[in-house]
């Protein structure tokens, strides 16, 4: 074969390239598990485990998520803990193609309320959430996070100057509402009715910002609403704002301040809580301490029931699939004696997603 016959076979071959319709390919996920080992040691008289150090497997999670094609991505989180599994997060994100600049997010997802709520666990500077941020103490709805099936629609909208306004908007299942300790208490037919759910409603409002070169931040509003009990139709309402300031002292050396606050006022219990946290958390290199302080109280009497103080550090081994965390909280809750809890933790990721701890 000549040069000529192979010069005209590859414009041939180029052309049919060109000619043949393109379709979206077989999609291989990104997948990561995160794992850890904990450790905890309590003085607290109500813990089965008192005064006893103790040693287990903490919650165990596998993610995977991929472009699904120019316009989409795809997520899943599964979560493995007490020898279960559940589906903490699947969703799809639609980030082009809707007319306005529209995205839309669809599926099970942490909801976007405040900024401790829609990110995980090991994602945090400290070993746990607060405990205002536990739906067990009856301030944000739910089970172990305000996670809801829900369709969301979100707009970045042009900024003045340098900061960046994103709205959001959630229409959701309305479980979360339904499965809070307060309707629990109030209901004895709780596990009858619990399925049965009106949808609920979730607005956010974040800002970005920078000023300078050494100080990011970003502000919230979020306002959420859901029906607690059907049949009565009561319902709740809830009002948060929040506040992240990133102070840069060097190129390793920077310190996080983060405050939350939250209000919510309850139908079913003709109550009205108001909790909120604030930490601080300095950063240099691979390694980061702060402290942190939260409370939790009756909105109406100014009375406060939980309150406690806690202090954190943290290291990482070379890179950040390797963790190291410890932890050391003082507690005043109402009608126990004040007692201190000390945990340890190693965290550990396989895979491209990284426990981000700074």
């Amino acid at each position: 074969m000549n040069i000529r016959k192979i010069i005209s076979c590859g414009k041939c071959f180029a052309l049919a390239l060109l000619a043949t319709p393109l379709f979206a390919g077989v999609t291989n996920p990104d997948i990561s598990l995160i794992g850890q080992v904990r450790s905890d040691w309590t003085n607290n008289p109500a813990s089965l485990d008192s005064k006893r150090p103790t040693l287990y497997l903490g919650e165990t999670e596998l993610s995977a998520d991929a472009a699904l094609n120019p316009y989409a991505t795809g997520a899943v989180v599964l979560s493995f803990a007490d020898e279960s599994v559940s589906v903490e997060e699947a969703y799809m994100k639609l980030e082009q193609g809707l007319p306005w600049g529209l995205a839309m997010k669809a599926g099970k997802y942490r909801a976007p309320f405040g900024k401790l709520n829609p990110a995980h666990p090991h994602a945090y500077p400290f070993l746990d959430a607060p405990h205002v941020m536990d739906p067990a103490n009856g301030l944000i709805p739910g089970q172990e996070s305000y996670n809801e099936t829900a369709l969301e629609l979100s707009e970045l909208f042009p900024g003045i100057d340098t900061w960046a306004p994103l709205l959001s908007f959630d229409v959701q299942q309305g479980s979360s509402f339904r499965n809070s300790q307060d309707t629990n208490a109030a209901f004895a037919n709780f596990d009858s009715l619990k399925a049965r759910t009106d949808m609920s409603w979730l607005a956010h409002l974040a800002n970005s910002f920078m000023v300078g070169d050494g100080l990011a931040g970003d502000l919230g509003f979020s306002l959420a609403r859901g029906t607690t009990n059907v049949d009565k139709q009561q319902h709740a309402l809830l009002v948060g704002t929040d506040l992240k300031l990133k102070f840069y002292v060097s190129g390793e050396t920077h310190v996080v301040w983060q405050t939350e606050g939250i209000w919510r006022r309850d139908d079913s219990a003709s109550a009205q809580k108001l909790g909120g946290y604030s930490f601080v958390d300095w950063q240099h290199n691979r390694f980061n301490a702060g402290a942190l302080y939260e409370q939790l109280g009756d909105a109406k009497t100014g009375k406060v029931s939980d309150r406690s103080v806690k202090g954190f550090a943290g290291f990482s081994l070379m890179e950040e699939t390797t963790l190291f965390r410890i932890a050391a909280e003082h507690r005043w809750l109402a009608g126990v004696t004040p007692y201190n809890t000390i945990e340890a933790q190693v965290l550990f990721s396989m895979g491209p997603h990284k426990p981000h701890q700074f």
